[in-house]
């Protein structure tokens, strides 16, 4: 009882909880108002939607070359300032540099053989898209920084609030796919203001004093390795998400590639309402005792083994019973995405477990090994996917694809705790 109580007590326990209540919050409001865009937006606008999505979110993952994910490391204002504007000014860059390729090479991106050709009308919502939300992902990690967890849940909230009024809003008035669009870039720039009101709260004069040409090209070297590791790393990742659906798609059909869709997005709503925001919590936590006494093995184990102890009996659950759970709550047409959790949540659990080690790759700079490891997972993932889909059946892919990630995260999880116990 007396350890439960200082739990409670603790910053990070204490942390974890704000974000969690904001994260909470917007996914709650964007899982309820499924059933409202359903019926203004047809099937075809929630495609050229989730094409778009596919595209700006792995461009997202890399716009500021990871130099975000230092920003929360220096124990000190001024590196941590200058590496927040040269986190932006990728932004900028990679903005830009979409902005041009999509203008000149547009219609050749699509002319290999694509289901959703209206998808090419809507190319140029990516540039802003990728801006406003790369502009969002580094105010986040500064805000990390400052320790300003309150406003990051408020941030969460308002961000999904606008999206999904938005969203609505352009289905009312029959927008097809522009009002998806238009909708997510609004939830977008709405956070955007709301960090830009509450990120130097009058602090404007300390912050630009703090700006210093020669300090970003310092930390821009200093930090190197995020860029080019950690950036390549994040693509792959972001890559290796979205894969599974279009391999599933090509060997199986569509029906069985949106039974998949939906298992995935069902099983990773715990993951989203309580695993990103730990990962804020925990980079911050994991550097500060870095640099203090280059310490974090006991803060590793103890937090992934708090996650594994959380979600021990909604696996378990899942596991034996799925298959009915899904036809209960979504309806007999449903089972089959039910019998495919029953695989996937064996995966999908260990993505819940593992951002304490994905932060503390970051803290210890293995980005080299991650990158490896991102490199030899994804070929493994898509290895097993292909020889499923050419030799098997469905059922059988899912779980050699299941199979080689456990594989994978076990060994990340191994590794990087070996790690931790040396430095």
């Amino acid at each position: 009882m007396l350890i439960y109580l200082k739990m409670l007590r603790s910053s990070f326990v204490r942390n974890t909880g704000v974000l969690v209540v904001g994260t909470v919050l917007a996914q709650a409001m964007s899982v309820l108002i499924i059933p409202v865009l359903t019926r203004y937006y047809t099937p075809d606008a929630f495609g050229v939607f989730g094409t778009m999505s596919s595209i700006f979110s792995v461009i997202v993952v890399v716009s500021a070359l990871r130099y975000q994910l230092a920003i929360v490391l220096p124990d000190n204002d001024c590196e941590a300032v200058n590496l927040y504007v040269l986190s932006n000014i990728c932004v900028l860059f990679v903005s830009i540099t979409t902005f041009c390729i999509l203008i000149f090479y547009s219609l050749e991106i699509f002319e290999i053989p694509h289901n959703v050709i209206e998808a090419k009308a809507y190319l140029l919502f990516i540039p802003p898209i990728v801006f406003f939300s790369g502009l969002l992902l580094t105010g986040n990690y500064w805000l990390t920084y400052r320790e300003a967890f309150k406003e990051l849940s408020i941030l969460k909230v308002v961000r999904s609030l606008f999206k999904n009024i938005f969203q609505v809003v352009g289905g009312f008035c029959s927008s097809g796919p522009k009002g998806l669009l238009l909708g997510f870039m609004a939830g977008t720039i709405a956070g955007l203001a709301f960090l830009i009101s509450t990120l130097f709260k009058g602090k404007w004069d300390y912050f630009i004093k703090q700006v210093n040409f020669d300090d970003i090209k310092k930390n821009a070297k200093k930090y190197s390795h995020f860029p080019k590791y950690g950036a390549p790393q994040g693509a792959f990742s972001a890559i290796s998400f979205n894969i599974p659906v279009l391999i599933i798609s090509y060997f199986f059909g569509a029906e069985a590639a949106g039974h998949y869709f939906l298992a995935i997005r069902v099983l990773k709503v715990p993951v989203d309402f309580i695993s990103q925001s730990l990962r804020q919590v925990i980079f911050k936590k994991l550097s500060s005792e870095y640099n203090k006494d280059g310490e974090i093995y006991h803060t590793l184990i103890k937090s992934t083994l708090i996650l594994f102890l959380i979600c021990g009996f909604p696996v378990l659950t899942v596991v034996f019973w799925g298959e009915e759970i899904f036809g209960l709550i979504l309806g007999t047409d449903w089972k089959q995405s039910g019998l495919y959790a029953q695989y996937l949540v064996i995966w999908v659990s260990l993505l819940f477990i593992n951002p304490p080690v994905v932060m503390a790759c970051q803290v210890l700079r293995l980005q080299r090994f991650f990158l490896g490891y991102e490199i030899f997972a994804l070929s493994g993932k898509m290895l097993m996917l292909f020889v499923g889909g050419a030799f098997y059946d469905i059922e059988t892919t899912i779980l050699l694809y299941v199979l080689v990630n456990v594989i994978g995260y076990i060994y990340l999880i191994l590794y990087v705790l070996k790690c931790s116990k040396r430095a």
